[in-house]
């Protein structure tokens, strides 16, 4: 049965990633934080989009140079907060299959190998991390004439046009909230099932805690109107007032528990709203629906619900390490820690044991 309900969940097979120079991989893998414009500096772009002094004696007008993708840029939005971003061109971009990539991952236990799992594996904040993960895999949604595509919205301001020469930039604040949102979301889960050394009341509290960088991200995870379903007769906390909100949420007659993976589920609808059923011939089997997703946002989304169908990635208590286990009852990343583990239960659960017979103090 689980093998037949893992090949019923399947995802769109191809989405795009970004082509950079190797100079520009070499600039953000340096970085661990980004650089910011000298106090008093008010122009659009920093570093600046320079005149182009040959091509403009050549044209006799003024022309700028070529703003190269992967190049680094603080961009000044129209309500006067800076963004870090990073530009894109939409023209020089490669085509990927994500299922090979989702199968490797599991068959050689490496969670670099596919989008959902490597998303978990960043250090947040990190440029060369998000650089990485943007030229292997990709955005998490591509713009189309100003707009975004369905499979789930970005949020405000996911690309910013900006400069002399119109270029587009990806704005990497909203990438860290999207990365922030899922993370949140998988180890809530994670909580309720046990894969994560983590409290679910804590994992409750990591949201809360998070919740203004988690809800840049469009539709908000947690907002008034949820809050006002749960509370049903009574009046809920505002949600800005988050110390209220998070004594309200813990308190025993909220059902966490049992809210927990009905909250996950409405998550994981909304990344899929606008994507479309499809048949897909398998072979020794039949006809298996898939979705086809236009977003990488929906496509993680997909494969993250495909791992809650049997044995999924869990975090090693000992080491923080993300990890595919071989077995259902494996909680640690290596034989040496899971039989270390196993020894101390045994002497633990034995040690209680003859406690109650008396024969050791």
């Amino acid at each position: 049965m689980p093998d037949i309900l893992h090949e019923l969940s399947t995802t769109e097979p191809y989405w795009f990633r970004f082509k950079f120079p190797p100079s520009a991989g070499k600039w953000w893998r340096k970085q661990r934080r980004l650089p910011s414009p000298p106090e008093g500096y008010d122009g659009q772009v920093w570093p600046p989009v320079n005149v182009d002094k040959k091509l403009s004696a050549k044209n006799e007008r003024v022309e700028y140079e070529r703003v190269e993708p992967g190049r680094f840029g603080s961009i000044l939005r129209p309500c006067g907060f800076r963004v870090p971003c990073i530009a894109i061109d939409l023209d020089e971009m490669d085509q990927y299959e994500i299922e090979p990539l989702y199968e490797e991952a599991r068959r050689k236990r490496d969670p670099a190998r596919s989008p959902h799992t490597a998303l978990r594996l960043l250090e947040h904040g990190n440029p060369g991390d998000a650089f990485a993960f943007l030229e292997k895999f990709g955005p998490f949604w591509l713009p189309k004439d100003g707009e975004l595509l369905p499979g789930g919205s970005s949020g405000f301001g996911a690309y910013v046009t900006a400069g002399p020469t119109i270029t587009q930039w990806l704005n990497l604040d909203i990438f860290w909230a999207a990365q922030r949102r899922y993370l949140a979301v998988a180890e809530l889960f994670g909580a309720f099932r046990g894969d994560v050394q983590l409290s679910l009341r804590n994992a409750w509290k990591a949201i809360v805690d998070h919740l203004d960088e988690i809800n840049k991200v469009q539709p908000p995870l947690l907002d008034q109107l949820r809050l006002a379903l749960w509370a049903a007769s009574e009046e809920p906390p505002s949600i800005a007032d988050r110390a209220t909100l998070l004594k309200w949420l813990l308190a025993p007659d909220r059902h966490l528990r049992e809210r927990t993976p009905h909250f996950v589920g409405d998550e994981l609808n909304r990344q899929v709203r606008d994507c479309k059923p499809w048949w897909r011939w398998v072979e020794g089997r039949g006809f298996v629906m898939s979705l086809s997703s236009m977003s990488l946002w929906a496509i993680i989304g997909q494969l993250f619900a495909r791992d809650t169908l049997g044995v999924s990635w869990r975090i090693c208590p000992h080491c923080n390490r993300l990890f595919y286990p071989s077995r259902k009852d494996r909680l640690f990343c290596t034989s040496e820690l899971q039989v270390l583990h196993s020894k101390r239960e045994w002497a633990r659960t034995h040690r209680k044991s003859l406690s109650r017979k008396g024969q050791i103090e």
